[in-house]
């Protein structure tokens, strides 16, 4: 279940990458640099998600350390939605990391 949710986030990540492209094809995007370089630094995290979540689909522990802060670090940002009043996605954003979570918790495979 681990492995799935994050490979899951990290396609989420290359969907906001997508995003950020054909609005700056559109020319909704302010700085073309910007846009590319905040491109790039999503996919090396989305890119990084895949491998944890590849590591986790084949039970190294080891890869269950850099998923749990990663979701650590989801639930601070969900938090952080739903103090400036977007619920939807902070608790989209909370359900996901806390089930993410629970997953690896759960996950008792070791290498």
């Amino acid at each position: 279940m681990a492995a799935g949710l994050l490979g899951l986030q990290g396609l989420v990540l290359v969907g906001i990458v997508v995003f950020y492209l054909v609005e700056l094809a559109r020319g909704a995007g302010q700085s073309t640099t910007r846009v590319l370089g905040s491109s790039a630094v999503i996919l090396v995290f989305a890119a990084g998600l895949a491998a944890l979540a590849v590591q986790v689909w084949r039970g190294a522990s080891r890869a269950r350390t850099g998923a749990g802060v990663w979701q650590v670090l989801l639930v601070l940002v969900g938090v952080s939605l739903l103090q400036a009043d977007e619920p939807w996605p902070g608790f989209a954003l909370l359900l996901l990391a806390v089930t993410t979570l629970a997953g690896l918790v759960l996950d008792r495979r070791r290498d």
